[in-house]
């Protein structure tokens, strides 16, 4: 069930931003072509994951925790991430 993030902190994203910091992430070849395919450069979404905003937090997500987040790229635009 999709659950809109209000308020409070989302664990699964500190987890995440955890994981960034320690460079401690994968990005599937999947996930190379989507962003790809939109223009969207790995390293904008690493960049500003730290200032990205939960939009939806997905605890009990098939392949595993994970959230939308609303960040922005090089160029100040947005950009939504899973």
């Amino acid at each position: 069930m999709n659950i809109y993030f209000k308020s409070g902190i989302s664990k699964t994203f500190e987890i995440i931003k955890e994981l960034v910091s320690k460079n401690e992430i994968k990005i599937s070849a999947h996930d190379y072509d989507e962003m790809s395919e939109d223009n969207i450069f790995i390293k904008d979404v690493i960049a500003d994951v730290g200032n990205g905003i939960v939009i939806e937090n997905y605890d009990k997500y098939p392949k595993g925790r994970c959230v939308l987040l609303l960040e922005k790229d090089r160029d100040s635009r947005p950009i939504h991430v899973v």
